[in-house]
């Protein structure tokens, strides 16, 4: 059986690292970081449009059709309404309120575990912080995991209902015609975008909907060149294909930027890592060197703000190695 100390400590480095990746998520992710910036544009198109609002999807709307009545009135608070717009951007099947549910009951079975082996409220606190975060940081991963499918897939995507314009289809049936050629979660919007254009007979209000579900740069210039298109005039199948040239060069930036930087997140890692791997050597080989610091009160204050200066630290890092492209 581990003692007090070594879950403690064991309990501190995992919410160093749980925090930093927290903080190099976007590093990874560049998209996300745009992802208000995108939803403020779209404001403003769909105020452009004479929409007050932007259903995120046909699918959303049945499912709020499906709950009761206190059921909708939970998904109209503002946090609950954001976590169902981030879910239905991860592709997760459940609301906002039933993921909440889910997160807060976990998190106080894990505590109230934690609280019947070791007995310590500042630790069975750590615990229920620790398991709440783990959720948020799940679906922060499956959402970066889905966007970054989809938009290494947009450009041949792209390809396809620029060819299709080509050989004479309209819009509507390019469309049709990416969702049946392509695979994934970029042909299931593709799809939910068709069907919203034979729903609502509206193709600016079905390209809003697909920026929002889709809350990129390359979904919003696709998505502007084709509103500006049908309101000019003009080749949208030459634009797209410019579009097309543009993002692959963008993504083919990105790979460089990341692979340069490859050595400034190392470091970082190696610069958070490397204080719990001396104490790790330390503490197998000398035991007594350590006992001050994880036998005592003082010890375990040292600690924690230890824990808030590598968090501090881990931040600092990241906003030199991030680069927005």
């Amino acid at each position: 059986m581990f003692s007090n100390e070594v879950i403690f400590l064991g309990l501190i480095f995992l919410a160093v690292i749980l925090l930093s990746q927290a903080l190099f998520l976007p590093v990874y992710s560049p998209q996300r970081a745009n992802t208000a910036l995108i939803r403020k544009r779209l404001k403003k198109l769909s105020a452009n449009a004479g929409d007050t609002s932007i259903e995120v999807s046909l699918l959303h709307k049945s499912k709020l059709e499906k709950l009761s009545n206190f059921g909708r009135k939970l998904e109209r608070i503002e946090f609950i309404e954001n976590l169902s717009y981030r879910l239905e951007l991860a592709d997760y099947k459940m609301m906002g309120h039933h993921f909440l549910i889910l997160g807060v009951l976990t998190s106080i079975i894990t505590a109230m575990i934690t609280w019947f082996y070791i007995s310590d409220p500042f630790m069975t606190i750590i615990v229920f912080v620790i398991t709440a975060f783990l959720f948020n940081m799940k679906l922060n991963r499956d959402t970066n995991k889905r966007m970054d499918t989809i938009e290494a897939d947009f450009p041949d995507g792209l390809d396809v209902i620029r060819r299709a314009l080509q050989a004479g289809y309209s819009f509507t049936d390019a469309i049709k015609l990416a969702t049946e050629e392509l695979e994934g979660p970029l042909a299931k919007e593709f799809k939910l975008m068709f069907v919203n254009i034979n729903y609502t007979k509206d193709i600016k209000r079905a390209l809003l909907g697909f920026i929002q579900r889709v809350p990129s740069v390359s979904a919003l210039a696709f998505a502007s060149a084709v509103m500006v298109q049908r309101e000019t005039g003009g080749n949208l199948a030459e634009n797209i294909e410019n579009l097309t040239r543009v993002i692959r060069q963008r993504f083919k930036f990105r790979r460089r930027v990341k692979t340069l930087s490859a050595e400034g997140r190392l470091s970082a890692w190696i610069l958070i890592l490397l204080p719990f791997v001396l104490f790790a050597v330390i503490y197998l080989q000398t035991p007594s060197y350590v006992g001050e610091l994880t036998g005592t009160e003082a010890g375990h204050k040292l600690l924690m703000w230890g824990a808030v200066g590598m968090t501090i630290g881990g931040w600092w890092i990241s906003r030199i190695i991030k680069i927005d492209v």
